[in-house]
């Protein structure tokens, strides 16, 4: 009698085997296909993550100014190229002891714009006559904030006074 239980015991293992064994690679060819999705999904993830913004808008605080005070104000920059390399700048500043808007429109330009923080310079032409022209370097701390230093003048020759730092917040859309 036992060889008889040990035989069904046998016979019904490899039964149970060639039931149950086909079903694994279906269940691992639906998985092998849920994780190349997965895989290919976080690809376009992270080339969309590190792609350059069309668009950035910010507002800034700078020591230009009479009396070492912080002047606020405003830039907008778009890419004039694909990989975000060269931006073309408008930034306003508002001199509240002038009385006035030094207004420029110019070229930012990142010659590594894959580090994690960008360091970034740049040119810009006063819109007025007073303000003719400034020079720029900065770094972008995060997405959202940004240090810069500048100098502004209106004739070509280096003035420590029109040298002057800049910090701001921008947003990217």
């Amino acid at each position: 009698m036992k060889f008889n239980l040990r035989k069904r015991v046998i016979i019904g293992i490899l039964l149970m085997l060639t039931l149950v064994l086909p079903i694994f690679p279906v269940y691992a060819s639906a998985a092998t296909q849920e994780r190349e999705a997965l895989f290919l999904a976080s690809q376009r993830l992270l080339e969309e993550q590190q792609q350059q913004p069309d668009t950035k808008a910010g507002i800034l605080a700078t020591s230009y100014g009479q009396d070492g005070e912080f002047s606020l104000g405003a830039r907008v920059e778009s890419n004039l190229q694909q990989d975000g390399r060269v931006r073309l700048m408008v930034e306003a500043i508002y001199l509240k002891e002038e009385k006035d808007v030094a207004g420029f429109i110019g070229m930012k330009f990142l010659p590594v714009p894959s580090l994690e923080r960008p360091l970034y310079l740049g040119g810009a032409i006063g819109l007025q006559e007073e303000y003719r022209f400034q020079f720029f370097g900065g770094l972008e701390l995060t997405e959202h904030i940004f240090l810069e230093l500048k100098y502004i003048n209106n004739e070509i020759s280096f003035d420590e006074e029109n040298l002057c730092i800049a910090a701001g917040f921008q947003l990217s859309f």
